[in-house]
């Protein structure tokens, strides 16, 4: 569903020049179609959790899950792409984390789930903000993962809070999406690339800047990004890799969007937390937390 969005992007950054004048959909209209069906909760698969709801403002909330491992070795905070809420993420997620020590926040932003209201790509940062915050005051050691959307956000959220590591999985760069996409694509048009970056890069908010933010990311970082991902292109995640200072690490993946999950659960899970117990229980780890 997602890749046809962005299809839509490219697609509407060329249709803009030539409607010009008449209405056309903006980011927020494509980006942020909610997804609110909740199809499971954790006790479905045996995990005791607490829901909770975040004030954002005082007409405003989100509603998360705080998932509980009989280890807590730490809380791994789930920053969502926007292509489906936190009942999909629990799925996958519970067993990978969970079941290896690790407790877990699983959030929707506005407008997605059970989280009432109508989503913006404004919006999403305050609740991003929301959950990292609820996350900071309950473990001491807090792990922020980012997918797609998401990862713009967490890049962010790191810029300004301290973290114990950062996670980012088929990184987005929003402001040159359509660039990218048509480059994926085999569109090798300058005209075209300049229309969809007039289009896009004056509606994206400077808090998805993830190039400028990720620079100022101190933390440990895992990048995992896939070839054959035809929604946020392979090109864009090395783009924010390469602008990222060390300590990090880039495990190229299989299968499209954010989808390595669903084809290799054992390998991702495999990965993902020998890293994590890697990095946390690093002397380099240790040190980081000592700088900040």
């Amino acid at each position: 569903m997602l890749e046809k969005r962005i299809r839509c992007l490219c697609l509407l950054s060329l249709l803009s020049v030539l409607l010009a004048g008449c209405y056309v959909p903006t980011l927020d209209d494509i980006l942020m179609q909610s997804s609110s069906a909740i199809k499971h909760t954790p006790d479905e698969f045996g995990y005791s959790y607490q829901q909770l709801e975040l004030s954002i403002t005082e007409d405003r909330s989100i509603i998360i899950w705080h998932v509980f491992s009989q280890q807590s070795k730490a809380l791994i905070c789930v920053i969502p792409g926007s292509g489906a809420n936190k009942a999909y993420y629990a799925q996958y997620y519970l067993p990978i984390f969970v079941d290896n020590g690790y407790d877990l926040i699983l959030m929707d932003y506005e407008g997605f789930g059970d989280s009432s209201g109508q989503g913006s790509l404004e919006h999403a940062v305050d609740d991003a903000f929301a959950a990292a915050v609820y996350a900071r005051a309950q473990h001491e050691t807090v792990v922020c993962f980012g997918i797609s959307l998401g990862t713009a956000l967490v890049a962010r959220l790191a810029s300004e809070m301290d973290f114990s590591a950062c996670m980012f999985e088929a990184t987005l760069v929003m402001s040159q999406e359509a660039r990218l996409w048509l480059q994926q694509a085999g569109l090798n048009l300058p005209l075209l690339w300049a229309i969809a970056d007039a289009y896009i890069q004056p509606q994206v908010p400077q808090d998805y800047d993830i190039l400028k933010y990720i620079t100022e990311v101190t933390e440990p970082k895992l990048f995992m990004h896939s070839r054959q991902d035809r929604t946020t292109p392979y090109s864009g995640g090395l783009l924010v890799y390469e602008a990222a200072s060390d300590p990090k690490e880039f495990w190229t993946m299989t299968g499209d969007h954010a989808e390595m999950v669903q084809i290799d659960l054992e390998l991702y899970a495999q990965t993902v937390i020998s890293w994590l117990d890697r990095t946390l229980g690093s002397p380099e780890s240790e040190d980081h937390k000592n700088r900040r």
